[in-house]
């Protein structure tokens, strides 16, 4: 496992009315993975907070290397309702590609820790796994020898 990247854990407070961008180490996936009210305004204890992002996908189909700026798709998502006293903590599972970028919001009157996880990618190449004399198989051998290896046969009996 030389040159892999070990998993590693982030965290954040994003405040209310600001935009944080998440600045995640390159070639890696972002994990989000739980949203929770820390302290909260004691004079507005029932107002709720959104968290919301903005994920800058690029879209490696249209990349055209003459132009300055790389193609990219948006989406906005809503991530989580935190509320003092009624939901305080979600949990959430989120992952994100390397060619996202993730910008983070809250509207409310409360701030929110967000944290999550770095996995790096898998830079394996799946076709290694194969073995050689697999690789020449057809589709029904392959799945035949597949089964064979994997699926469980029922014990005979004495009965039988």
């Amino acid at each position: 496992m030389e040159g892999n990247i070990p998993q590693s854990f982030w965290g954040v407070v994003v405040s209310p009315g600001t935009k944080l961008t998440l600045s995640p180490p390159e070639d890696v996936y972002t994990l989000i993975t739980s949203a929770c009210l820390g302290e909260f305004d004691e004079n507005n204890p029932s107002s709720t907070s959104k968290l919301t992002g903005t994920i800058h996908t690029t879209n490696i189909n249209e990349i055209d290397p003459t132009k300055d700026f790389d193609p990219e798709e948006i989406t906005q998502t809503t991530f989580a309702f935190l509320t003092p006293g009624k939901c305080e903590q979600v949990k959430l599972n989120h992952i994100f590609s390397p060619l996202s970028r993730i910008e983070l919001e809250v509207d409310g009157a409360h701030p929110v820790f967000v944290a999550g996880k770095y996995a790096p990618v898998d830079s394996h190449d799946e076709e290694e796994d194969i073995p050689e004399e697999e690789e020449d198989l057809n589709d029904e051998e392959l799945m035949a020898k597949l089964k064979e290896k994997y699926v469980k046969k029922p014990k005979k009996t004495d009965e039988e």
